[in-house]
């Protein structure tokens, strides 16, 4: 499994972790440094990982001292048989996606053909973050430019994909609490 901590952040300039998921427990867990641009103020969050292992999707961004992100965009690593390192195609394969916004909390599909994201844009109108879907024919071109998920509500975002990936999962903010969602994509 991978996972997002800054526990050792200023020692180490690294906050994505990778370790063996059983029985409940994390074990072995190590930081995924390959990825890590080691910039102090450039914080990687949001990791996923494609069903086969050969691709992760996370997010670059710089954190300003007490303020929120100046920017959050979507990055692509591939397995080199040892380590993830960041693809060297990965700006040119996701630049229609990072194109806009803060753009955050990937889910990549099996085929690694459909993107789900997060992304929050105050000049689009919404009055929060929405959900997003990329797609491209081929995993070797770049995602076609993401449409809106409509009508999910004001403040959405977090995918997951279910069995199959025939629903999508997020939450949505209601009122002052969070709530889970389904929707189904076929």
């Amino acid at each position: 499994m991978f996972f997002v901590s800054p526990r050792d952040y200023a020692r180490t300039l690294c906050t994505i972790y990778t370790g063996w998921f059983k029985d409940g427990g994390v074990t072995d867990v190590r930081r995924v440094e390959s990825i890590s641009r080691k910039q102090p103020g450039l914080v990687n969050f949001d990791v996923d990982v494609s069903p086969d292992g050969s691709t992760l999707i996370f997010v670059d961004s710089r954190f300003k001292p007490g303020s929120g992100p100046q920017f959050a965009h979507l990055v692509l690593a591939v397995w080199d048989g040892t380590n993830f390192v960041r693809s060297p195609d990965s700006d040119h394969l996701l630049a229609s996606v990072n194109q806009a916004g803060l753009n955050y909390a990937p889910t990549i599909s099996a085929s690694r053909r459909t993107l789900f994201f997060t992304r929050f844009d105050p000049r689009a109108g919404f009055q929060g973050p929405q959900i997003y879907r990329a797609t491209r024919p081929t995993v070797t071109v770049p995602f076609d430019p993401p449409e809106h998920l409509a009508g999910l509500g004001d403040y959405v975002e977090g995918t997951a994909l279910g069995p199959g990936e025939r629903l999508l999962y997020f939450h949505r903010q209601d009122g002052g609490k969070f709530h889970l969602y389904v929707i189904s994509l076929r």
